[in-house]
């Protein structure tokens, strides 16, 4: 039985913030480098939209729906080839284009999800972070809701220049998520080493 659109991409990102089913496609933790993070997203995604969909796991066409960069089998880097037209999102003539994409449907712009993947690994991260923000405006333009995906390593917490938690805790961290909220922006911040 199929679930409704919205109710999806809650469930994403739910389990975005706490499912473990991304370590079961990585093999080992934690994650070493973004690629790996990202494929791990997506193959997990994948596993949800068959069984919200109805799109059997083990067919060609789930590589359709939930399509990523650099995809390792020919399957991927096909479906990243043919979802151009809605993974590209063209701002002041630049292309904006998510690690992760979602597709209800393959014949319509309704219903997609891009998803900006980023592993901060070092203390020195607000570039990284205030990048991927940015990317995730530029998909509002065409898309009414993106995620942004921070896997966070230990060696990025704590100290002079690192995140200081991962939840929005001060004024202006509350402020911020609420900014991006309001712009159907999720921003989730997540421990990839435990």
């Amino acid at each position: 039985m199929a679930v409704q659109w919205a109710e999806f991409v809650n469930r994403v990102r739910k389990q975005l913030e706490t499912g473990d089913d991304m370590y079961r496609y990585h093999g080992q933790k934690p994650f070493d480098d973004e690629y790996a993070l990202t494929r791990a997203v997506a193959l997990s995604l994948r596993d949800h939209f068959s069984q919200s969909f109805g799109v059997p796991a083990d067919s060609r066409q789930i590589h359709h729906h939930v399509v990523y960069r650099d995809g390792d089998k020919p399957e991927d880097r096909l479906a990243w080839k043919a979802a151009k037209p809605y993974k590209w999102v063209v701002v002041q003539g630049l292309r904006f284009v998510p690690d992760v994409l979602v597709r209800r449907t393959l014949d319509s712009a309704d219903n997609v999800l891009p998803i900006e993947v980023k592993l901060v690994k070092g203390r020195a991260c607000s570039q990284s972070i205030a990048t991927a923000i940015g990317q995730c405006l530029a998909y509002g333009v065409q898309y009414p809701q993106s995620i942004l995906f921070v896997g966070v390593k230990h060696g990025a917490m704590h100290g002079k220049s690192g995140l200081a938690t991962l939840t929005a805790q001060t004024r202006e961290d509350k402020a911020l998520r609420r900014t991006l909220a309001d712009k159907g922006i999720s921003v989730i911040f997540r421990d990839v080493d435990v």
